[in-house]
């Protein structure tokens, strides 16, 4: 086809003289027990695995946990329900720890005004239980 080619473009008087295009050498059939990686006579697109570089030191923390948050383990329907009813439950326990009558007895011991007005007591147990629940949830259950 090359020469085809180059033989028109020499006979067409307004072009310039363009030199001829080398033809690709042909590649010796293979067969495919002397190379296991060519399928027929084409090549393989990239490296081969076994041939790739390999990092025989140990990964460090810091690359462990990037790959720990690359990779997650999925987590199972019974872990995903606990996870999402944590919180529900520790509320629940709050209230139920400071609705207690020895929480009430205890706390008008330690402010006596609390004797006068239920809403008084009531808004210190409330803001008792937020503590309580921010302490558990940020400290104590953080910790994995």
């Amino acid at each position: 086809m090359s020469v085809y080619y180059n033989q028109q473009v020499q006979n067409t008087p307004n072009i310039p003289n363009v030199p001829s295009i080398p033809s690709m050498p042909s590649m010796p059939n293979m067969s495919s027990t002397q190379n296991p990686h060519i399928i027929g006579n084409e090549a393989p697109d990239g490296d081969l695995i076994t041939q790739l570089p390999i990092d025989q030191h140990q990964p460090t923390p810091h690359e462990v946990q990037i790959i720990d948050t690359l990779f997650k383990k999925h987590k199972g329907t019974m872990d995903v329900m606990f996870e999402e009813a944590k919180d529900s439950i520790i509320v629940a326990l709050v209230i139920i720890l400071f609705c207690l009558p020895q929480v009430d007895a205890t706390i008008q011991k330690l402010l006596p005004i609390t004797h006068k007005s239920p809403y008084i007591l009531m808004l210190i147990k409330a803001l008792a239980a937020g503590v309580l629940f921010w302490l558990l949830k940020h400290f104590y259950l953080s910790r994995k």
